[in-house]
């Protein structure tokens, strides 16, 4: 029969902490700092999607404003223009997995769908796209 610890006796083992709160063999400073490392990379992370997301929307707002968007580059053109079609289209997907819509893998991918932001999805899946495109030459990206 499998023991019975109090909340705080599981979450000391759990740390790696004996009974007395005392480190066991540094686990605690091991786990803690990992964690610390793991939310500094998240952190970097969801910074390069917010500063990526804002610099599509000021390049387009930009050279709208000026008449200009023709003299872009034909990718970050392409870009701009998928933008918000594209988050359109996942904010459509990410509250028909919110109502709880029957849709193709939505009860295994919606969890990690809604979990991240319609504009950050997008800049994702347009790099990832971009990315996958060059990357297979001439003969495109594979599928």
């Amino acid at each position: 029969q499998p023991t019975v610890f109090s909340s705080e006796e599981e979450l000391a083992r759990r740390q790696g902490l004996g009974a007395t709160g005392v480190a066991i063999g540094g686990a605690s400073a091991a786990c803690s700092a990992m964690a610390e490392l793991i939310a500094r990379q998240e952190h970097i992370e969801t910074q390069t999607l917010d500063d990526a997301v804002e610099n599509y929307r000021q390049l387009l707002s930009d050279l709208t404003r000026m008449g200009r968007t023709t003299s872009m580059r034909p990718v970050k053109r392409q870009l701009v223009k998928w933008m918000d079609p594209l988050i359109a289209a996942i904010e459509a997907e990410q509250d028909a997995i919110r109502s709880g819509d029957k849709g193709t893998d939505r009860q295994i991918c919606g969890p990690f769908l809604v979990a991240v932001k319609a504009d950050k999805l997008a800049v994702i899946t347009m790099h990832s796209v971009v990315n996958s495109t060059l990357l297979g030459g001439e003969q495109g990206a594979r599928v």
